[in-house]
């Protein structure tokens, strides 16, 4: 789908899977900050990445934070899939919140198993 299209949609369909994977990014840090009791619902995403670290590990919070950074770059100044490949991206994102829930149910069977 993504290459697919006229060239009307020429370049549209990976500016949205880079603007919708941004946003799950947004949201998967929003949901982590909220399960510690973190309110966030107003707070711009730059102060958010800075927080992400405190509730993920160092490498994640610091790769979660860059890839939003590429992604907004990519989407705000650049021309799409100039700096990054979207394809590419969009599965390292897939695989960062994957591994973040895989972590967390590690940590929910820990604390039932006590």
């Amino acid at each position: 789908v993504v290459a697919a299209g006229d060239d009307t949609l020429k370049g549209m369909w990976p500016r949205a899977a880079a603007a919708l994977t941004r946003q799950a990014l947004e949201t998967h840090a929003r949901a982590l900050l909220e399960e510690e009791g973190a309110l966030v619902d107003d707070v711009r995403f730059g102060p958010l990445m800075l927080a992400t670290h405190a509730v993920m590990e160092a490498n994640a919070a610091r790769e979660l934070a860059q890839l939003w950074a590429q992604l907004s770059e990519c989407l705000h100044h650049t021309e799409l899939g100039a700096t990054l490949d979207v394809r590419v991206a969009v599965e390292r994102a897939r695989v960062l919140i994957e591994e973040d829930k895989r972590r967390e149910d590690v940590v929910e069977d820990d604390d039932v198993a006590e």
